[in-house]
């Protein structure tokens, strides 16, 4: 049975002034130029017939320029995208690496080197390439403002403290039309300073991590504020969990003394949830201002969620102060996973602050949502049944007539709803052929969410995989 919650109406949306200009796109440079890159290099960069390597692009570059990354897979130290430090574009002018080709170009750390980081380096577009393989995090965004990683997948992190995609210590960072899997103990992550980060329309899976502390798909708001996650779709699989191992330190070897530990039977140590967060540490303020709209998180039964805890929390764990949801959809697949909390939304600690608005939770153990939370629109179902009767899906839902629940059909934007369609997912084809490239097998992200859902999938056309980012501020 169906059972609405309704306790209040929503506060106000915690906007953030000047978001829409943030990634404004202005004038092209007068003096702006094209260069092309290959694995091998060997050229002078100007013609596609005489390309050079990623490395010396560096040198020439500035504000406005684009690089053109021809298709192949790119090694060694030379061919990672490492710009030298306080190498910036402009305003309106950013430095532009992309793939001359959308995902045929592949970068690889082949465990020695960083794919993509970004270290004081402002206002760059990296857009429409596969990286994996990293010595640390796969897309790292270290003091770097004012960046757009777009169309990029990532997979196989360190086995560490690390991230597939993260951002720390910057501001006004966009990861669009991003997907992320593999060895991680965060997917995507904003940490330590890492403010207004903007997750958007990006697919995460949690696979494995051997490291101490709490492990995450959506890591919002650790020592970081404003976060923003529109249309994000989480999942979680241990697929790459070693049956049996000692717990690592953040540097990936074995802890000792006290903190040492040993598990067994491909327990997960602390799986803090899909979407989630960390504690604050220190002085750090507790108040998150974090958004989330229109996010996803699914578990299906027969995949692997081994847990250090007797129960775990799915899919919504989130207890800081000054987080608001709307429009959100957690999914258990009846008859899979009844032992696990589908959502829990803890106490804030301070009144006021935390909304919860038109969310759609099926299956699992059991919902908490602590009375400071302002709800409204609230759909909790043991199967979903009721949502799918006559026709009807769990991304549009209505109940006897009434609407409620999470209506997931159109994108947000800067966090308003739009009038363009999400599905079918942005990202579908790249995210299948680069899972294959990497070994797994493929997810269809539109298949499996409909399947989940009911209702018709969406043909795909060419659009659906074109370029299929918004342009921010347009």
């Amino acid at each position: 049975m169906v059972e609405p919650i309704i306790r209040a109406s929503l506060l106000k949306k915690l906007m953030v002034p000047g978001t829409l200009l943030l990634f404004s796109p202005g004038a092209p440079s007068a003096g702006a130029a094209t260069y092309y890159a290959s694995p091998a290099g060997g050229g002078d960069g100007l013609r596609a017939d005489s390309p050079f390597r990623i490395a010396d692009f560096w040198g020439v570059a500035k504000p406005g320029d684009t690089l053109l990354l021809l298709d192949g897979t790119y090694r060694g130290r030379d061919a990672m995208i490492n710009p030298p430090n306080n190498l910036n574009g402009e305003p309106g002018n950013p430095i532009t690496v992309k793939a001359l080709h959308d995902g045929q170009v592949e970068i690889d750390g082949e465990g020695a080197n960083t794919p993509v980081a970004l270290t004081r380096n402002n206002h760059f577009v990296l857009e429409g390439f596969n990286a994996h393989g990293s010595m640390q995090s796969v897309v790292i965004l270290w003091y770097s403002s004012h960046n757009i990683i777009r169309r990029v997948c990532g997979w196989d992190a360190f086995d560490g403290n690390v991230n597939i995609f993260g951002a720390r210590h910057g501001e006004h960072n966009l990861f669009e039309d991003c997907a992320g899997w593999g060895i991680a103990r965060k997917v995507f992550s904003n940490s330590q300073q890492g403010n207004h980060t903007t997750f958007r329309r990006c697919w995460g899976r949690w696979e494995g991590s051997h490291c101490t502390g709490p492990k995450l798909v959506f890591a919002l708001s650790y020592n970081s504020y404003h976060a923003l996650a529109e249309n994000c779709i989480g999942t979680w699989n241990a697929i790459g969990m070693r049956e049996s191992y000692d717990l690592q330190d953040a540097s990936g070897k074995p802890l000792t003394g006290r903190s040492a530990a040993h598990y067994d039977h491909y327990e997960v140590r602390m799986p803090s949830g899909i979407f989630s967060h960390d504690a604050p540490d220190g002085d750090n303020s507790r108040v998150a201002n974090a958004r989330l709209f229109g996010c996803i998180a699914y578990l299906r039964k027969g995949e692997r969620f081994h847990s250090s805890y007797k129960w775990w929390i799915g899919p919504y764990n989130l207890s800081l102060p000054g987080i608001a949801l709307t429009d959100c959809l957690s999914i258990i697949e009846p008859g899979g996973w009844d032992t696990i909390r589908n959502t829990q939304l803890g106490d804030p600690r301070e009144p006021g602050l935390n909304t919860a608005e038109n969310l759609t939770l099926i299956g699992g153990k059991d919902v908490q949502i602590h009375p400071e939370w302002k709800t409204r629109g609230i759909l909790v179902s043991r199967d979903g049944s009721e949502l799918t009767a006559n026709g009807k899906h769990i991304l549009d839902p209505s109940l006897n007539g009434s609407k409620g629940g999470a209506t997931i059909m159109k994108r947000y934007v800067d966090g308003k709803l739009t009038d363009e369609d999400l599905w079918p997912w942005p990202m579908n084809q790249r995210i299948i052929d680069a899972m294959r490239r990497s070994g797994r097998e493929p997810v269809d992200v539109t298949k499996t969410v409909f399947e989940f859902c009911g209702g018709t999938p969406p043909p795909i056309g060419l659009a659906a995989d074109g370029d299929g980012g918004h342009v921010p501020g347009k």
